[in-house]
């Protein structure tokens, strides 16, 4: 009986580790970008899920900026791309917007829904996304993935698919 426990509890504890790793979410940038069925396995939900977020994305803005930089077209495009295909059709995103600390938080959240939001603005214009399959919002600097509060890894959008 011992034995027995002891062994479903391994696989339980496997089944639950490769379980949560099949479900992280990508990091896409210019220099790490996934082809295109790896992102549309990334952003397609399991029939039981409603909502998980699917990637982060890090999308280039100067300073004070909501203007995304032409070097992050191309990570924007394939994700375009992706949410174009027949399997995402039916989907949903949330995009929300992030910025580090370095202004007031009532600017970083301003600017942290602007972002969001060029990000969606350029995924309807440029990829032929349909506009209400968005939602978006601003966090500021309230959720940072850097301990530095400065990082720039801490100026992103996440994103987020939704049934």
């Amino acid at each position: 009986m011992k034995r027995s426990s002891c062994s479903l509890l391994i696989v339980v504890f496997l089944f639950l580790m490769v379980g949560s790793s099949l479900a992280e979410s990508l990091v896409v940038t210019e220099n790490n970008i996934p082809d295109l069925n790896t992102l549309v396995d990334s952003l397609a939900l399991k029939p039981d899920e409603f909502r998980r977020k699917t990637g982060t994305i890090r999308v280039h803005f100067d300073l004070n900026s909501a203007t995304i930089k032409p070097e992050s077209a191309k990570v924007l495009d394939v994700i375009g791309k992706a949410m174009q295909t027949e399997r995402l059709l039916t989907f949903h995103f949330d995009l929300e917007g992030h910025t580090d600390a370095s202004g007031e938080k009532k600017y970083n959240l301003d600017l942290s829904e602007k972002r969001a939001l060029a990000v969606k603005n350029y995924l309807v214009a440029n990829c032929g996304v349909a506009e209400e399959r968005f939602s978006w919002s601003g966090r500021g600097e309230s959720d940072p993935v850097d301990p530095d509060p400065y990082a720039e890894d801490n100026r992103r959008v996440e994103l987020y698919t939704v049934r």
